[in-house]
């Protein structure tokens, strides 16, 4: 965005530039070089401004526009993986946040996670509600799951959906926040902590696990402005929860 702006002010000062050789737009102040000399000063000036604005269409044409329609091409191939992405997580957050936490702050901190100590075997049992395509409200259930297991099958999921997005062959044409983004949550210290816990269960000690969870919650956060999350709330709320 900056050096679309600064692309933007340039050509706007050549073109004043331009105007102003042309027409005299402006009264100018008084100078005491000959007239020979502020010819050809105005005229080397006119000539760079008009290389500027001719090199900055040409990109625009030949560079910009062309990228700019193969980003959104890629963007509306990724956007179903990235929305599941999104919408899965959002369940596991909504039931850390109600269950887990106990917070009802729009924005969760580190400390709010101090009480997460690790992943057990305990039933989630966990009620929410989509808003539907036909504007009502459906009940969803994560079932008598238990967090260990749950967890597993969403980072099975997530990682799954990640690996199908980076072999799209324009991927690298994407937001490179987007792409380091994905990666971090792929290999987050968060599903390394679900894989241990599932193999081992409680016996192994995950002393980061505070930080990692509370990582993963920041990833998810960030990946929102790419992606859609549906309509969500707690089944009995009537707000509906925003992350």
């Amino acid at each position: 965005m900056c050096n679309k702006l600064i692309l933007v002010g340039i050509n706007f000062v050549c073109l004043i530039l331009l105007l102003q050789i042309k027409f005299q737009l402006f009264p100018l102040i008084n100078s005491h070089l000959s007239e020979n000399i502020c010819d050809n000063f105005n005229e080397l000036i006119a000539n760079v401004s008009l290389g500027i604005i001719i090199s900055t269409i040409f990109y625009l044409i030949v560079v910009y526009y062309p990228e700019n329609t193969k980003r959104n091409t890629t963007l509306k191939i990724i956007q179903p993986r990235l929305n599941t992405i999104l919408n899965e997580i959002n369940i596991s957050v909504s039931y850390l946040r109600n269950n887990r936490v106990n917070s009802n702050k729009k924005r969760l901190e580190l400390q709010d996670f101090e009480s997460i100590d690790s992943l057990d075997s305990r039933l989630m049992n966990f009620y929410y509600e989509i808003f539907g395509t036909n504007n009502k409200w459906i009940p969803f259930s994560t079932g008598e799951q238990t967090e260990l297991n749950h967890f597993r099958q969403e980072k099975d999921l997530i990682i799954r959906k990640i690996d199908e997005i980076f072999k799209i062959p324009t991927i690298s044409i994407l937001d490179e926040d987007l792409i380091a983004n994905l990666a971090k949550l792929r290999d987050c210290l968060f599903y390394s902590a679900v894989e241990s816990y599932n193999r081992w269960g409680r016996i192994v000690t995950v002393t980061y696990f505070k930080t990692a969870i509370y990582d993963y919650y920041l990833l998810f956060r960030a990946l929102q402005k790419y992606g859609t999350i549906t309509a969500f709330r707690v089944k009995d709320m009537t707000k509906e929860i925003k992350h």
